[in-house]
């Protein structure tokens, strides 16, 4: 459907089918109150602006576009913009002339004042998957004085293609151009945990469990942990053995790297949350 129609129909379906199997109706205004629970954010990139698209309940919000506050959008919605792979799942179009659009302030270290934005902008958002701009999804957290990063995104395979015709090459680039954006980020957040400017750790899913040996835990074989970590991310059902060895592989190299960088007065994890041949 989305190659079809070029995106006219795709979100609005995944939408509908994201209420159905998960939603029930619930809206932003559905998730947890700062005095009740985590903040939850999901992310999205604006294609109109080139700037991240925050959902949240408190707000939703643009820094060039502006900021609506408590929004009732639809979570389904929301998840489809923020998970819509571009190009096949994507784009969301968000009408914004329904909304009561405040100011956010620019970054502090933009260095190039931005060109007028024109009515357009304001009128309309059009939003893809939040990993085109932020794939670690960091940039909502950049002050906060503790961040714990865990990292589902497949490690940066080589390639034996001779790209012999201009779509697999400009795939691969494509491909290469994101690798480094993801691999600053981390190098920034690397820095800061070192350089004491954060608290927390950053852990992957491509880690190797070696490097935790002696923070102990629950035992990780390298063999059977690179086969999850090139398991496709995609809307497939891989069955239970798969996704419950994904969930216990999460489950303890996130113990592990916890106890190591940020806690070590926690006990070791014992027993696996799933039922699985990990």
């Amino acid at each position: 459907m989305g190659f079809v129609t070029q995106g006219w129909l795709v979100s609005s379906t995944m939408a509908r089918y994201y209420d159905r199997a998960l939603f029930h109706g619930a809206t932003l205004q559905d998730l947890p109150a700062d005095d009740v629970g985590p903040r939850i954010i999901l992310c999205s990139a604006n294609l109109t602006t080139g700037s991240l698209w925050r959902f949240s309940r408190p707000y939703m919000a643009d820094w060039r576009v502006g900021r609506i506050d408590n929004p009732a959008l639809s979570l389904a919605r929301a998840a489809a913009a923020s998970s819509g792979f571009p190009p096949f799942l994507s784009p969301t179009r968000l009408d914004l002339t329904q909304y009561d659009l405040k100011p956010w302030p620019a970054p502090e270290d933009e260095a190039v004042v931005p060109p007028p934005l024109p009515d357009y902008v304001r009128k309309r958002a059009v939003l893809t998957d939040g990993g085109v701009y932020d794939n670690h999804g960091l940039e909502p957290l950049d002050g906060w004085p503790t961040v714990l990063v865990s990292d589902g995104g497949a490690p940066h395979a080589m390639a034996g293609s001779s790209y012999w015709n201009w779509y697999l090459q400009l795939n691969r680039v494509l491909g290469i151009t994101d690798n480094q954006v993801r691999s600053l980020r981390r190098r920034d957040l690397i820095g800061r945990y070192g350089a004491k400017e954060l608290k927390g750790t950053y852990w992957s899913i491509a880690t190797n469990p070696g490097i935790y040996a002696q923070q102990g835990g629950l035992d990780c074989p390298l063999a059977t942990v690179m086969q999850l970590a090139a398991v496709p991310t995609r809307l497939a059902d891989y069955g239970d053995p798969v996704r419950n060895a994904l969930v216990n592989w999460g489950y303890a190299i996130s113990d592990k790297s916890i106890r190591r960088w940020y806690r070590s007065d926690l006990p070791p994890a014992s027993a696996w949350p799933q039922p699985s041949s990990f």
